[in-house]
C-alpha cells in the first residue's frame, strides 16, 4: 500500500499533463520510455521504437502520448549478426530480443513483461534490425497488454479511496478543475467506480459552475456600477446624449440596479432633441455594428482555439505582447481619462467573453462539459 500511495502522488499531474483530446480522458494513459540503462541498440531506435510501441498500446485501448506515471519501457538485445552476399550490397541478419514492462515511474512497480523474439534483414544492420523489430505485432503482445492493463485497473480500484478523498479536499479548497481532472482520471474500464467519479465529477462541475456565476454577477455589478454612477454625473451636466451612449453598455441583471438603470434612462430620454436623438441613432448602429464585428472575430478566434490550441496559445502570446507595446507606447501621448476609458472597454469585452464562455459552456451536453473542464485543467499543466 506505500508503494500503491508513492505511485498516487504522481498519478495525477503526470496523466493531466499530456491529455490530448475528449477521447482520452477516461483512458489509462502508458507513455513510451527508453530507461538510462538500456542498451545502445535500444536508444539507436528510440524514434522507431516510440512510435511502433505508441501504436501498439493504442491498439490494446491505452492513450500514449510519451512519458506518464505508468510507461513502457523497451530493451533490445541482437544475439546474432550474420552477413550474406548478395549482388551489388551484402544482406544482414540479425535475431534478437526485445523486453518489454509496463512500470510506474517513481516506485518502480512493474504491472506487466515479457519479450519477444525478432529476425530481420537489410542491407545495414540497422536496416536488419528495424526490420526485425518491425515484424512485431499487436497480436503477440495482446497476452502482455491485457496482464498490464488488469494489473493496473486493480492498482486504481485499490486507489479509489485515495482518490476520491483528494478529489474532495481539492474541491473543499475550490480547485474544481483540478478536482474533476482528479476523478476522471479514473479509467472507463472499472465501470461502477468510473460512474461513481463521473457522478462525482458533475456534482463539483455545479459547484464550479455556481461559483463562476457568482464572480460574473459580481463583475456585472461592478460594472454596471460604474456605468450608472458616469451617467449620473453626465445627465447632471445636462449631457442627455452622452448618459444615453453610456447606458448602452449597461446589462440587465435583475437587480436594484435596473430601477436605477431605468430611472436614468427615462430622464435622458425626456432631455434628448430631435437633432440629438438622430445623430444618437446613427451612432448606435455604428456601435451595434462594431460589437458584432467584435463578437464574430471573437467566436473565430475560439473555433481557432479548439482546432490548434498549441498554435493558438503562441499566437495570443504574440498578440498580447504587441498589444502591450502599442498601449505603452500610445499611453504617454494620451490624456488620462482616455486611458481610463480603454482600461474600462478591456473589462468590458473581457466579461463579455466570460458571458459568452458561460453561455456556451451551459448549452453542451454534461459529459462533454465536465470532460472539457479536465482537458482545460490538464493543458494548463504541460
Amino acid at each position: 500500500m506505500k508503494k500503491l500511495s508513492i505511485i498516487f502522488l504522481s498519478l495525477l499531474c503526470s496523466i493531466c499533463a499530456i491529455a490530448q483530446s475528449l477521447n482520452d480522458i477516461g483512458k489509462i494513459v502508458v507513455g513510451v520510455k527508453i530507461l538510462p540503462d538500456a542498451t545502445q541498440t535500444t536508444k539507436n531506435n528510440q524514434e522507431f521504437l516510440q512510435r511502433k510501441l505508441t501504436a501498439l498500446a493504442s491498439n490494446a485501448g491505452f492513450t500514449s502520448y510519451g512519458y506518464n506515471a505508468f510507461f513502457l519501457a523497451p530493451s533490445v538485445v541482437t544475439n546474432d549478426i550474420q552477413i550474406a552476399e548478395g549482388g551489388m550490397k551484402n544482406i544482414y541478419v540479425v535475431s534478437g530480443e526485445i523486453y518489454l514492462t509496463i512500470q510506474e515511474g517513481n516506485a518502480g512497480t512493474v504491472f506487466a513483461s515479457t519479450s519477444y523474439s525478432f529476425k530481420g534483414s537489410g542491407t545495414s544492420e540497422e536496416a536488419a534490425i528495424k526490420n526485425g523489430l518491425q515484424k512485431v505485432s499487436y497480436g503477440s503482445l495482446k497476452p502482455f497488454f491485457d496482464d498490464a492493463k488488469k494489473n493496473i485497473l486493480e492498482y486504481y480500484s485499490a486507489m479509489q479511496d485515495k482518490i476520491f478523498a483528494k478529489a474532495e479536499m481539492l474541491a473543499e479548497n475550490k480547485e474544481y478543475d483540478a478536482a474533476i481532472a482528479c476523478l476522471l482520471t479514473m479509467p472507463e474500464e472499472l465501470f461502477e467506480i468510473y460512474q461513481k467519479a463521473y457522478t462525482k465529477a458533475c456534482e463539483i462541475y455545479q459547484e464550479r459552475d455556481k461559483l463562476i456565476a457568482q464572480q460574473l454577477a459580481a463583475e456585472i455589478k461592478e460594472l454596471n456600477d460604474e456605468i450608472l454612477v458616469k451617467a449620473r454625473s453626465l445627465l447632471a451636466n445636462h449631457d442627455a446624449a452622452g448618459t444615453l451612449k453610456v447606458l448602452w453598455d449597461y446589462k440587465m441583471a435583475g437587480t436594484g440596479q435596473d430601477d436605477e438603470y431605468n430611472r436614468i434612462l427615462a430622464a435622458a430620454e425626456q432631455r434628448i432633441t430631435d437633432e440629438e436623438e438622430a445623430a444618437l441613432a446613427k451612432a448606435k448602429q455604428e456601435y451595434e455594428e462594431r460589437r458584432f464585428k467584435e463578437e464574430r472575430a471573437y467566436q473565430d478566434q475560439k473555433l481557432r482555439e479548439e482546432r490548434a490550441y498549441q498554435d493558438q496559445k503562441l499566437r495570443e502570446e504574440r498578440a498580447y505582447a504587441d498589444s502591450r507595446r502599442e498601449y505603452e507606447d500610445n499611453l504617454k501621448d494620451r490624456r488620462q481619462a482616455y486611458a481610463d476609458e480603454v482600461n474600462f472597454r478591456n473589462r468590458q469585452l473581457d466579461l463579455e467573453n466570460k458571458l459568452a464562455d458561460y453561455d456556451r459552456e451551459n448549452k453542451r451536453e454534461i459529459t462533454e462539459a465536465v470532460k472539457s473542464v479536465a482537458l482545460e485543467y490538464c493543458r494548463t499543466l504541460k
